[in-house]
């Protein structure tokens, strides 16, 4: 968490109006378990379970909605986490209720130009594209990606993360071109810092794919998938649910391609791993079911985006 504690707990007060007194509420947090907690959180987001994440971090909410002293501004942490899995749970009115609360308290603490509030900036951005206000998003990122570049380089992770959302909102926005030029830079960048198949890497790796796929250019997406999906293994394990995405994906790419019997498998087995992974409800499994029971009947088609995570 940010900041450091000379002492492990903390004693905070609130102050609530009662009638005609005051009545003051002692308030205890304690921060080695705040760090313990978002530890776990952690692992609860590494594993994609999202819902124990929600949960979580509602609890370490509680004592900051109650009024606690936050010096260190936990509580901004504690909300862009909360984003970030509400994000993943498809409620994205929620995450972005959020994640303005973050670029706020961002703002007040550290100042409008900081890294921190272009950070908080970036991943508000993320959620306006996937709510339809793209235009909004990119006007948000022209804004904050500079000011992450500047202060961490241009292969950081947050500038990363700001250049993808930019490209998201620039496919959202049907300028494919761009948005395929600037998914190949930042994977470009990307292997430079790490031959390593990550999570990220992949991510970028599925976006991409996904545009050539739109663009007709099946081979060369399939040879894009395939290569990812195979390092992928090691690196993340068989069955991480975006190597699964990216399975079916990879499906996709050969049944509109004309190689119908490994497409087909590729895209049952991966549907049907999915809906262990993550249940049947989950948009990226309904997304994949449908197109398998499309290919199925001969009416798949390359036209339609993807909701690629």
């Amino acid at each position: 968490m940010k900041g450091q504690a000379t002492e492990a707990r903390s004693t905070l007060h609130a102050i609530n109006e009662g009638g005609p007194k005051i009545n003051v509420e002692l308030i205890e947090v304690d921060l080695s378990e705040l760090r313990a907690q978002w530890e776990q959180v952690r692992q609860f987001l590494s594993a994609e379970d999202m819902a124990a994440a929600e949960a979580l971090l509602r609890k370490m909410l509680e004592p900051f909605d109650k009024g606690a002293s936050d010096p260190s501004n936990n509580a901004s942490v504690i909300r862009g986490g909360l984003a970030h899995a509400l994000t993943g749970l498809g409620r994205f009115e929620e995450a972005e209720g959020f994640a303005r609360r973050c670029v706020e308290e961002d703002i007040r603490v550290y100042g409008e130009t900081s890294w921190r509030a272009a950070n908080s900036e970036a991943k508000l951005a993320a959620i306006l594209a996937e709510r339809g206000h793209a235009a909004d998003a990119l006007e948000i990122l022209d804004r904050a990606i500079p000011i992450l570049e500047t202060e961490f380089g241009a292969k950081h992770r947050y500038t990363l993360g700001g250049r993808e959302q930019r490209a998201v909102a620039n496919r959202k926005l049907g300028k494919l071109d761009a948005a395929l030029a600037e998914f190949e830079a930042i994977l470009a960048l990307r292997r430079e810092e790490s031959p390593t198949m990550t999570r990220d890497t992949l991510l970028t790796t599925s976006r991409a794919a996904e545009l050539l796929i739109r663009q007709r250019r099946t081979k060369d997406a399939e040879q894009l998938l395939r290569a990812a999906f195979d390092q992928s293994k090691e690196s993340l394990g068989e069955d991480h649910s975006l190597r699964l995405s990216v399975m079916t994906q990879l499906g996709r790419a050969l049944v509109l391609a004309g190689n119908l019997d490994e497409g087909l498998k590729l895209l049952a087995d991966g549907v049907e791993r999915l809906r262990v992974k993550l249940g049947p409800e989950n948009r990226h499994v309904r997304e994949a079911t449908s197109w398998l029971e499309r290919a199925r009947i001969g009416t798949l088609t390359a036209d339609e985006a993807a909701t690629t995570k």
